[in-house]
């Protein structure tokens, strides 16, 4: 979505040169850090080019270049004003860094694209894929569904059905009274994406529309305090965060597995309410969120137009090239083979519906790299919000009314 693009981009250069003036008039210590160009977006044999300024001339000035996320390409100390460059030989992002020597004040950071339409998967994927997603949906189909549907409110209700590896799904569903139809929302949370009753409970009755929340840990969600919750929970299992647990077993093992297929039998079974419009099946999530919408968008056959923002899990054998994997924790790159089967840009060739996908251009969570991966993989209608001056969090005032909007009117 070119337009799109264009907007963010010049909405967030301006938020940014606002924001070093205001500085600048009221702290001798203040940075400024710009690209030169608008769209921070460069060709391949071009050299991307940014200004580091201070309010005194002649601040002493630390600048790195590096991929986002990864160790510093070239690091130098300059003189402000200064103009610095860097060109990138392939397709990618770089992120240019700026900081005083003398410590004073924050660290400003600063990315450009380069080509990233070109980006593709590092590595192609196992030969076995599809067998092994053909098998773990029949290994799915042998398993009794005994779902629960416990009320907790008028239209309000916990579900809950089996998965593979004696595991059960959890989640919420908001229902509205009378025959309908009604779109349904599915949504998965960021972070340690687990949900609450609190959750499902607030707004209160719903009207107009339904609601799915998977929630993506291996346990009853908490009534309140999910934070409390998860995190003792945790620590009963001695583990840093729920995505790793199992890591050092087979991929069947890993905690996606149980996840992708118990959160896509949750929307079969909730799309089986009588009062569901099968053709308006919208998913929204980021993050974390972000990854399973790719997910289910890929192996759900009842999403039909899905907001993916900065999403996880892409091409995640980067690690064999040395490009940046699609989630920055430690034990995952430890593990690129059996991690395959879950590489959200494989599943991105599956999916031919709809979908608007956010990326930050500084993001040290998500890497750019490879959320452009997985968008380049799509087979469907796409659009791109490119969040130019934003990591993995925010984004210009447009972004939220803009993919918000969009999730209301694809499917009308």
């Amino acid at each position: 979505m070119i337009g799109l693009t264009k907007t963010a981009t010049v909405h967030a250069t301006l938020i940014l040169t606002l924001a070093a003036a205001f500085c600048a008039a009221g702290d001798d210590n203040a940075l400024s850090l710009t690209c030169t160009r608008a769209s921070h977006r460069y060709r391949i044999e071009e050299t991307a080019e940014f200004l580091v300024q201070s309010p005194q001339p002649g601040a002493t000035v630390e600048v790195k270049f590096c991929r986002v996320a990864q160790e510093p390409l070239v690091q130098f100390v300059t003189v402000t004003p200064a103009r610095v460059s860097f060109a990138l030989q392939k397709p990618g992002f770089i992120c240019c860094w700026a900081k005083r020597k003398d410590g004073e004040g924050p660290k400003l950071s600063v990315g450009a694209a380069f080509e990233p339409e070109r980006l593709r998967p590092s590595l192609p994927p196992p030969d076995d894929y599809d067998q092994f997603w053909d098998n773990a949906f029949k290994e799915l189909e042998a398993i009794p569904a005994d779902y629960e549907k416990r009320p907790l409110a008028k239209g309000i209700y916990a579900v809950s059905c089996n998965t593979v590896n004696g595991k059960r799904q959890y989640g919420f569903l908001r229902l509205p009274e009378g025959p309908g139809p009604y779109p349904l929302r599915v949504m998965v949370g960021g972070g340690e994406a687990y949900f609450t009753e609190a959750t499902a409970l607030a707004g209160g009755t719903p009207t107009s529309s339904a609601t799915l929340f998977i929630h993506l840990p291996p346990y009853r969600p908490a009534a309140r305090d999910g934070k409390e919750h998860h995190t003792k929970w945790l620590e009963e299992h001695n583990l840093r965060r729920f995505i790793f647990e199992n890591i050092d077993k087979e991929p069947r093992d890993l905690y996606f597995y149980p996840c992708i297929l118990g959160g896509c039998r949750l929307i079969d079974l909730a799309v089986k309410e009588p009062s569901i419009d099968r053709a308006r099946v919208s998913y929204s999530g980021a993050s974390h969120g972000g990854g399973f919408g790719v997910f289910f968008a890929a192996f759900s056959p009842h999403i039909k137009a899905a907001f993916c923002g900065v999403p996880n899990f892409g091409n995640l054998s980067g690690c064999t090239e040395g490009r940046p994997i699609g989630i920055s924790d430690g034990p995952f790159h430890q593990h690129w083979q059996k991690l395959r089967y879950f590489d959200a840009a494989y599943c991105a060739r599956r999916i031919t519906v709809p979908i608007f996908m956010s990326v930050g251009f500084i993001d040290g969570a998500v890497a750019p790299d490879s959320v452009y991966t997985i968008y380049n993989e799509l087979r469907g209608p796409k659009f791109m919000f490119d969040k130019v001056n934003y990591g993995h969090g925010g984004g210009p005032s447009e972004y939220q009314p803009v993919y918000k909007a969009w999730l209301e009117n694809v499917l009308k």
